[in-house]
């Protein structure tokens, strides 16, 4: 199973898999809401109901009628830090062995390959004290899926023939995750906290922790199955179409049947934090080229106060980017590219911990002291603040707005969500736990801010310079551990740079009322030389006051050559530091969130969402920063030195990414076409005056495309688009400019390229890509890959153990559809893994061939089904008429087309268009294979015909 969520953050590598380590350990009270009914928003148009099952499972069901899918989420009351010493890393090798096999269905995946023949999704988690097992189906094979997984875990087979390959599988994802730094970052965590505590062992395993799965581990397995997978330690979320009563009278007659063995919650009460493990300096040395500051905190479990959030309201003021504020200064002072701040109360279960996660310039490098001094100083306002009453208030008034404005999760997330929360929250407080606010408490403020003190703090160091003198075991890191020195103590609190709580607003400003106009079809409400607006609303969330502004800023001289593609990126790296403050004020004040980016057409996209009634104000705040950007010597030093780390890390990103690269340089994707080399050598000889020269040359040649969806009326987008291209100036772009069209799909050609890493494994990725854009082709695709994903990832993964991901997938490359096979492996050379996938290929068109039409049509209704249910909220209704507006389609028509073209899938269309795309060459064919640079495998080559790269 996919286990390693992607994350950015290095913060985030310290709380991986732990953010629910609280259950069991301490559950919150219920608010005096929960007495009587099950608390939800008043935007939330589902129902609810709990109860607990006679062999004691704690079930919530949720109706949804427009749901064309059941998703269900179980979650089990044990975890990494129940491993038994002699067996680390068993609770996630228990969940790999869950599905290979059970009572009922005896063959290794039968659940997988039914949920997959019905347009399901799957997977499962292993994290510290609990695994999440947990699916969403068609509703038509949803009974069956639910009998398919009780009796996998109540009775798995464990056959001894499955665990060498499954051990086997637990070993190529500790592979693929080993060297990257977010795990090494998380090992350095374990090793440096209480020994005592099971955190500090080996949850992921490998072979030799799992002694390649001999009798013993057979025999600590079964032991721990009987020990915890007793259904008195497990949470149950059902979301379906039916009504809460006949969902509860399908729980009852299925779920019931997993036995009850009454096993006792064992409960972890070690602490996570000793004193020998605080006062320290932790110094990481990591792969990547970074350098970041991160503080760490132990603080207390605050459940008993979960309604007066002490904790939420102290991160509110640390995370502000408001003038003056913490994180804002040290950007002003160019200190630090980014920063985020997480109070995580409940992490451990027992306690928590609080992080500051810095990203330093070279500035911020040698001023870390004055950047921790600066953090102390801020937490000494917040305890003498002024105005904490109207701070209270703003914290009150924007957790009221995020409840009362609520959309939807899909089905699966709100299934995963409520189990996974039913272990320490009660069930009926789970969907307003967030928001739910009663008044701050003086003396638990107090005693939670008192927590943030030098005495109390760990300081981590992270970079590719830093010295290191103990290897980790489980891990490519290494660190070294410093006490606090007596000096180093007294200085932590010294020299800060002056900051400010957030200003309050005093005037509330005045923003024209909106009114939703009836535009059920995106249409164009203005056009005039050089800008042009569209709006749509919404169909099925008319009432509901919150949308999208999106708009680009368009010029054919951002990506003209590779030298215009770095200063464009660069600008809006300035750019981001500028608006951090207007941002936050957005996000907090009136709940509108935004985003700024190049988007793949080498244009400057902006977009605000959430709440609709000032995004027209805040579009106009966002156009004035840009039209008065300036850069700064120093900010453009720090810009280029972000850029170019980024650029240097591409060979150490997992190679899934690095692949993703290598593929838009090779489709001439806008703006990804120029490789690292070229742009590294383009970046060193940008100067300042040539920087904000091309700003300036721009601004006189930028076309402006604003698209509106959700509650607005036309009257106001044309006065905001008028606005916008006022303050923008005068331009020469007065049209629209036309989108370059590089790449051309020549079918029949192959080009293989042969790419080194700074990573052990390797990675191959065969992709087609069809000659033309084809609702037809897209259709077929997407009904075949349902087929041949699952038929993939049984063979060579479950049966040939060839990697730990083995996947196929559909993309889009510039409109034509295309189809991709990846693989990635520690055990398997690329000729080997190319000969396999060519063999396997070669099978499955034969089996397609036998395979009867009527399963075929089952899987095709599935996705028709899919694609015609109603959507979730305001935003996966209006996200495909933002995808044809970005694209430049302009029909919007696509999902319309694509439910026609499904409409005409047959056996036959699919076995030609799999017999043309992958076996006759009616496709262009890129291969990308990526191994490390001192292996000295052979990459496999084509004959002469193909070129290789």
């Amino acid at each position: 199973m996919h286990k390693t969520l992607k994350i950015a953050s290095l913060v985030m590598a310290l709380s991986a898999n732990m953010t629910l380590a609280s259950q069991q350990l301490s559950q919150a009270f219920p608010s005096s809401l929960s007495v009587s009914k099950f608390v939800k928003s008043p935007s939330d148009t589902r129902e609810y109901d709990t109860f607990k099952l006679e062999n004691g499972i704690e079930v919530v069901v949720v109706s949804d009628p427009t749901l064309s899918e059941v998703a269900v989420s179980l979650t089990v009351g044990v975890g990494q830090f129940h491993d038994p010493k002699a067996h680390q890393g068993l609770a996630h090798f228990l969940e790999h062995m869950i599905f290979q096999g059970s009572k009922a269905y005896p063959e290794p995946n039968q659940l997988m390959d039914h949920i997959k023949r019905y347009n399901g999704v799957y997977n499962a988690t292993t994290e510290m004290q609990q695994t999440n097992y947990f699916f969403s189906i068609n509703e038509q094979g949803a009974d069956k899926a639910i009998n398919m997984l009780v009796d996998a875990i109540a009775y798995p087979l464990f056959k001894e023939t499955n665990l060498a390959k499954e051990v086997n599988a637990v070993d190529q994802e500790w592979h693929r995750n080993k060297q990257q730094d977010m795990y090494g970052i998380n090992r350095v965590v374990a090793n440096t906290v209480n020994p005592e505590h099971p955190i500090s062992g080996f949850g992921s395993g490998n072979k030799a922790t799992l002694n390649n799965g001999d009798k013993k581990t057979l025999a600590a397995m079964k032991q721990m199955h009987k020990a915890f997978y007793s259904s008195n330690l497990m949470k149950l979320a059902v979301v379906g179409n039916s009504s809460t009563a006949e969902l509860k009278n399908k729980v009852q007659a299925i779920f019931n049947k997993i036995p009850n063995k009454s096993k006792p919650a064992q409960r972890i009460t070690l602490p996570v934090f000793t004193p020998d493990t605080l006062q320290k300096e932790i110094f990481v040395k990591t792969n990547q080229e970074i350098d970041s500051l991160l503080l760490q905190f132990p603080i207390s479990n605050n459940f008993a106060s979960w309604e007066s959030k002490p904790y939420k309201f102290i991160n509110h003021l640390l995370s502000s980017q408001e003038e003056g504020s913490f994180l804002e200064t040290l950007q002003q002072q160019e200190l630090i590219n980014n920063g985020g701040t997480y109070v995580l109360p409940n992490i451990y279960g027992q306690s928590g911990t609080a992080l500051i996660e810095l990203s330093l310039t070279e500035k911020g490098a040698e001023n870390k002291q004055r950047i921790i001094a600066t953090f102390f100083e801020y937490i000494e306002l917040i305890k003498k603040n002024p105005q904490q009453v109207q701070h209270e208030q703003e914290f009150a008034d924007m957790l009221k707005a995020q409840f009362e404005n609520y959309l939807n999760m899909p089905a699966l997330r709100l299934a995963v969500h409520l189990s996974r929360n039913m272990t320490h929250i009660p069930a009926k407080d789970i969907m307003h736990f967030n928001t739910r606010f009663t008044g701050l408490e003086q003396e638990q403020l107090t005693q939670t801010l008192n927590q943030f003190s030098p005495e109390k703090m760990r300081i981590f160091h992270f970079g590719n310079k830093e010295e290191a003198n103990i290897k980790l075991r489980y891990a490519d890191a290494s660190y070294r551990v410093e006490k606090f020195t007596p000096t180093k103590l007294q200085q932590l609190t010294r020299n800060a740079y002056q900051v400010n709580l957030p200003a309050i607003e005093q005037k509330e400003e005045q923003i024209a009322s909106l009114e939703n106009s009836d535009l059920t079809s995106p249409a164009k409400v203005i056009g005039m030389p050089g800008a042009e607006g569209w709006l749509v609303n919404s169909t099925e969330f008319a009432d509901t006051k919150q949308g999208m502004m999106a708009f680009t800023l368009e010029s054919p001289l951002f990506n003209q050559d590779v030298k215009s593609h770095i200063m464009t990126n660069l600008l809006l790296i300035a750019f981001q530091k500028d608006t951090n403050s207007l941002t936050s004020r957005a996000q907090r004040k009136d709940q509108i969130n935004t985003m700024g980016l190049q988007d793949e057409y080498g244009n400057l996209f902006f977009s605000l969402f959430g709440k609709t009634k000032k995004q027209n104000a805040y579009a106009t705040k966002i156009i004035d920063k840009w039209v008065a950007l300036e850069v700064s010597q120093s900010r453009l030093k720090s810009a280029i030195k972000q850029y170019e780390k980024a650029l240097k890390n591409l060979d150490k990103q997992p190679l899934p990414q690095q692949a993703a690269a290598h593929l838009n340089i090779a489709t001439k994707a806008s703006n990804t076409k120029w490789g690292v080399d070229t742009q590294l050598n383009a970046l060193q000889s940008v100067t300042l005056k040539e920087i904000n020269a091309f700003h300036k040359q721009t601004m006189s040649n930028l076309y402006l495309d604003v698209f509106a969806m959700g509650y607005f009326d036309a009257k106001s987008i044309s006065k905001t688009v008028k606005l916008l291209r006022e303050k923008l100036g005068d331009t020469a772009q007065t049209v629209k400019p036309k989108r370059s069209d590089d790449f051309k799909v020549n079918s029949g050609t192959i080009t293989n390229f042969k790419k080194t890493s700074e990573l052990d494994n390797v990675f191959f990725q065969e992709t087609f890509i069809y000659p033309e854009a084809s609702d037809e082709v897209n259709a077929n695709l997407a009904v075949l890959n349902k087929v041949f994903s699952q038929l993939l990832f049984n063979s060579l993964r479950t049966e040939k153990q060839m990697g730990y991901m083995v996947t196929s997938q559909l993309a889009k490359i510039q409109k034509h559809p295309a189809f991709y096979i990846a693989l990635e492996s520690n055990s398997h050379d690329l000729v080997t893994i190319k000969k396999e996938v060519d063999s396997f290929i070669l099978g499955f068109y034969k089996t397609l061939q036998q395979t009867p039409s009527e399963e075929l049509e089952q899987i095709k209704s599935s996705v028709l089904d899919e694609l015609q249910q109603k959507p979730e909220n305001l935003f996966a209704e209006l996200a495909v008429h933002l995808n044809s507006w970005h694209t430049d389609t302009r029909s919007f028509d696509s999902r319309s087309r694509s439910i026609k073209a499904l409409k005409q899938v047959s056996k036959a269309s699919l076995v030609k268009h799999f017999k043309e795309i992958l076996l006759e060459g009616k496709a262009e064919n890129i291969l990308i294979q990526i191994q490390k640079k001192d292996n000295q495998a052979d990459y496999y080559s084509y004959n002469q015909s193909a070129v290789s790269k």
